[in-house]
């Protein structure tokens, strides 16, 4: 449903808040709230921290977006504006959380989170986007902030690597009764200080784009099989990936993401998030 001016003034303060509202007074403007909705999986089956699903059970699963926009029919990018809420999402950044720090994600918390809220300009014409899409990640210049003095979401140091690498941009793990993989996913190759300024020559960001995507009936999947395909998971010795040259795990699960590794430099599309109805 679009806001007119004649919407409360709370929601018009917000959609203006972030941009999307340029002239409140003005009924020809107006902003479509829109959620998008996320979920984990391990191919077709569902995973969580306490239930075994194809014998796996998820360990942890947090990732930052920004960047997100929906494609119209026409196939022009409308930015989605982040409404900021002081837990999940600024204006630019969102923080997606799985785990609840039950059964297996003893290291989380019990706090979780799986959409992401905001608006988009423009007359609703009633008709549905085509598509979508968005980076996993933290945009460079917000990358080497003090996670101590950050608001949220950026103020989570369990997702802060150190000032050098920044932030992680997605944690997420699966185990079995004996056996266990987890990936840490960041920039790599960083150098420079804080004073002056840090770059990294290894950007280590996904991007996103699924088709057929209408967010009043479908979600988004981040489905961790492509991650592990290349692990084995029965012969009893843990497998783990910081995104450091020098780990023979990332480079099936940095191939699924689309990125390069190693002596692969040629990025590919990603195989991790796909888009679904919504059951």
């Amino acid at each position: 449903m679009a806001i007119p001016c004649s919407a409360p003034k709370s929601l018009r303060s917000i959609a203006a808040a972030v941009g999307l509202l340029p002239v409140i007074c003005g009924c020809a403007d107006r902003v479509t709230p829109v959620e998008l909705n996320f979920s984990a999986g391990y191919g077709d089956h569902t995973l969580s921290c306490t239930g075994a699903s194809a014998g796996l059970q998820l360990t942890d699963l947090r990732f930052f977006v920004y960047d997100l926009k929906l494609i119209d029919q026409d196939g022009r990018p409308i930015p989605v504006g982040l409404l900021a809420d002081g837990l999940w999402q600024d204006g630019n950044v969102a923080l997606l959380d799985f785990e609840d720090g039950q059964g297996a994600c003893i290291n989380g918390s019990v706090e979780s989170n799986r959409s992401v809220r905001g608006v988009v300009a423009g007359k609703n014409d009633g008709g549905p986007s085509r598509g979508i899409s968005l980076t996993v990640g933290v945009p460079p210049d917000r990358n080497h902030r003090d996670p101590m003095t950050a608001k949220a979401p950026l103020n989570y140091t369990a997702m802060h690597w150190h000032w050098l690498n920044g932030y992680k941009f997605m944690r997420v793990g699966v185990s079995n009764e004996s056996d266990h993989f987890w990936m840490h996913l960041g920039s790599s190759h960083c150098d420079g200080s804080i004073s002056d300024g840090i770059e990294c020559r290894v950007s280590n960001r996904v991007a996103v784009t699924l088709g057929d995507f209408d967010p009043s009936q479908d979600r988004i999947v981040i489905d961790l099989e492509p991650l592990v395909t290349a692990v084995n998971l029965a012969d009893g010795v843990g497998s783990d990936c910081s995104s450091g040259p020098d780990e023979i795990a990332c480079g099936a699960a940095f191939a699924a993401f689309g990125l390069p590794f190693g002596a692969t430099t040629d990025a590919t599309s990603q195989r991790v998030f796909r888009s679904e109805q919504t059951p």
